[in-house]
């Protein structure tokens, strides 16, 4: 394994920083999000294709609740990304730990509307997207 890349994917593991976000509703929060991979799994389902086929990509994810105390609050997650056609399929799981104000919190954790991801979700694939992108690479 090339040390470059272990360095690269300490970095994208053990990400602790702060995230502002500013939600829909109008208001502001101020949390820290940590975001622990526990799993990563990548596979070629099949041959390259054919540089004229169109390939999409499906993503579907779970969260769940693990734990929740007066300002912190900490989930199980899971991303899987497949193609179609079936070329690649990736998988990321881990836990996420998110620390602030409880009515920070709740915020991210509330879906916008029912075709929307809640914040936190995008919180934790903006983590994890370094690490995809890396195994995506050729």
């Amino acid at each position: 394994m090339n040390p470059q890349f272990i360095i690269l994917v300490r970095i994208a593991l053990n990400d602790l920083e702060p995230v502002n976000t500013c939600l829909k509703w109008g208001f502001c929060s101020m949390v820290e999000v940590e975001v622990l991979v526990k799993n990563v799994e990548a596979s070629r389902l099949s041959e390259q294709p054919a540089d004229e086929t169109s390939v999409t990509f499906d993503v579907a994810a779970s969260l769940a609740e693990t734990d929740h105390q007066a300002g912190q609050f900490t989930l199980k997650y899971s991303i899987a990304i497949t193609s179609q056609p079936p070329v690649a399929r990736m998988d990321v799981s881990g836990s996420a730990r998110i620390t602030g104000e409880e009515a920070e919190i709740e915020g991210l954790l509330k879906n916008p509307d029912q075709n929307t991801p809640p914040p936190v979700f995008m919180s934790i694939y903006q983590k994890v997207y370094a690490i995809l992108y890396l195994l995506s690479g050729r």
